[in-house]
């Protein structure tokens, strides 16, 4: 009996798409209810220095409910926004639904759907850069070129000079899976780095370019020697390290919003054998980890997460 406990393994955490974060979770709890005045309210009152936080929260409320959330729009630029949040997020569920030429039809008209929100949403609130950021996804799957991309991007940041949401997807849109080049994609990552203030979680999109390059060899070209290779590349590794290190001396709470990049960090540094720095970031995370990058290393990202918790612990 005492053995079998001893042996026996940890318990495996659960995914929370709130991270914990009591606001997104009493507003879930609201939308679950159909009280969605306050959500509208609430969701209203976030402007300058808290575009990400709404994007998130968006994105959050949509993977939960999309309908409800969609019916609960109000007729403004953040309901376009909301209808154009919700016609990608549908658009990805039709994509990912294995069910045909039907399933890749609805992904085309849901993808034109947001794009229509998104361009109305930035018509009516000339403040808010979410349309633009998110309109960044649905041009890319819309197979843009890539100046009409980086127009966007531009859009977005010219009302938001450090908008997360803008900066990830133009990274995700100039990567080589989506027509871009990876040279493009180091590059850009290269001038968020200059760019960036200090505490930013904005440097980190280098270590999601390493990421995405290491993807690519071993999942598009299959070339397993080369994506393992990579784990090794020097500037790769030696700009991952800076990056973390001038974000790990951060004083301020990391906000949900930011834990995917901290999720890639605590990846990358385990793929690395970086023991130190792989702690690092996943004790900041504490257990709220993401879906992706995980699952690159196991079916199931609980497990691939808690593996890599238990190599922290080893140094």
């Amino acid at each position: 009996m005492l053995k079998r406990f001893f042996n026996s393994a940890p318990q495996l955490p659960s995914y929370d798409p709130t991270f914990g974060d009591a606001t997104a979770q009493r507003l879930l709890k609201l939308l679950d209810k159909k009280e969605t005045d306050p959500i509208v309210d609430y969701l209203d009152s976030l402007r300058d220095g808290e575009w990400d936080l709404r994007n998130w929260l968006l994105w959050t409320f949509a993977e939960h409910a999309p309908s409800r959330l969609l019916k609960a729009a109000p007729n403004s630029a953040l309901g376009a926004t909301i209808g154009g949040i919700v016609s990608l997020h549908l658009a990805w569920e039709a994509r990912n639904s294995g069910l045909g030429d039907h399933a890749q039809e609805l992904y085309g008209e849901r993808l034109v759907t947001a794009v229509d929100h998104f361009k109305l949403a930035s018509e009516q609130d000339s403040a808010d850069p979410t349309a633009y950021a998110n309109l960044i996804t649905a041009a890319m799957a819309l197979r843009a070129e890539q100046v009409e991309l980086h127009d966007i991007y531009h859009a977005a940041a010219n009302r938001d000079a450090f908008n997360l949401k803008a900066h990830e997807m133009m990274l995700q849109a100039v990567c080589k899976k989506w027509g871009g080049q990876h040279t493009d994609m180091f590059s850009f990552a290269n001038a968020i780095i200059e760019q960036a203030p200090a505490g930013s979680v904005l440097p980190l999109l280098w270590i999601q370019a390493c990421i995405e390059q290491w993807f690519y060899f071993g999942f598009y070209d299959n070339d397993l020697d080369s994506a393992v290779n990579f784990l090794n590349h020097e500037e790769a590794n030696t700009k991952a390290v800076a990056v973390w290190d001038a974000f790990a001396q951060r004083t301020t709470p990391v906000a949900p919003y930011e834990l995917p990049h901290l999720n890639n960090a605590a990846w990358w540094f385990y793929q690395t054998a970086d023991v130190a720095r792989c702690k690092q970031a996943l004790d900041l995370i504490n257990n709220r980890f993401t879906i992706a990058p995980w699952t690159h290393l196991d079916d199931d990202p609980a497990k691939a997460f808690m593996e890599a918790k238990i190599f922290a612990q080893s140094g």
